[in-house]
């Protein structure tokens, strides 16, 4: 239909036909066969996918969801989900192999579109003990999560991951319990000024084998930390068998108020058990821990 639009607007078209990255290429290690096209405008070729801008498969149906993730995306950006059978059109200077295209990290249209850069590691595929991380550049106003998930069994993992941010620098930070194959996703969106959140957005994509096993975890940071500025310096890993006390250090560029809640499981509240210390740039939270077992700080 695309195509035959182009002819009827007198607008120079080529139909490219490759392979891209979809949800078999994560799930299956393959790469799908696929159609996009190219246009003419101002003596400069432009790129389009259609198909991949008017919805997706989700629980074996099509989804129509009009978007122009994949519309006019530059080339460089392009290559990194779509690889054409002839290396012309991949409208690069010097055009990438095969090999190349499936080591590439999986970056939709939309982590472009929201003006993201991905600083480390420029792989989708990556091989780790029990520990990964990944660096972002992202614009101001910028809210992320993610969702790390057993490959097979699609279990997801809770307390795997943190964010955490530098000036405009986001640092994601993953710990795997066992040795297994996980799929990592990252998910970003702008928030408002009203501190609400558009719906997150999947933009990028990474399939990891962790070695080893780890027992530590990570603190889940609710989505009033990011609107915040919040940061955790140390410690950013926790070893769940602490004993007696606890501190933790953090900051923040904005000007808030902080109060801590220190219970048990039975949501028993343990009173005058914390104290939030100030420093130059930061503070410290002490925490007592006056009795044993699992014991919840928010």
């Amino acid at each position: 239909v695309f195509t035959k639009m182009c002819e009827l607007a007198n607008i120079r078209q080529r139909k490219i036909v490759g392979v891209s990255k979809g949800n078999d290429f994560f799930e299956k290690a393959e790469n799908i066969s696929h159609a996009w096209n190219a246009v003419n405008i101002g003596a400069s070729w432009f790129l389009v996918d259609t198909t991949w801008d008017s919805g997706a498969i989700q629980d074996n149906r099509f989804n129509k969801k009009y978007s122009t993730d994949f519309l006019f995306l530059p080339a460089e950006a392009f290559v990194l989900t779509h690889f054409p059978d002839d290396a012309e059109f991949q409208f690069l200077e010097k055009p990438i192999s095969k090999v190349d295209f499936n080591s590439l990290p999986y970056l939709n249209g939309k982590f472009f579109k929201f003006g993201l850069q991905l600083l480390d590691p420029y792989f989708s595929v990556l091989r780790v003990k029990n520990y990964f991380y990944v660096r972002l550049k992202a614009p101001a106003q910028m809210t992320f999560s993610a969702k790390l998930e057993v490959d097979k069994s699609r279990e997801e993992i809770k307390n795997s991951w943190i964010f955490n941010k530098e000036n405009d620098v986001w640092e994601l930070r993953c710990i795997f319990p066992k040795p297994a194959v996980y799929h990592l996703n990252i998910f970003a969106n702008f928030s408002k000024s009203d501190d609400s959140t558009e719906l997150l957005e999947g933009v990028a994509r990474f399939l990891i084998e962790s070695t080893e096993s780890s027992s530590l975890f990570y603190p889940h940071l609710f989505k009033s930390a990011f609107q915040n500025e919040f940061s955790i310096i140390k410690p950013l890993i926790y070893d769940p068998t602490v004993k007696g006390f606890f501190a933790v250090e953090f900051k923040t560029s904005k000007n808030v108020d902080f109060i801590a809640n220190l219970s048990g499981a039975s949501g028993k509240e343990y009173r005058n058990s914390y104290l939030i210390y100030p420093k130059e740039q930061s503070k410290v939270l002490y925490v007592y821990l006056p009795a044993t077992g699992n014991l919840s700080l928010t």
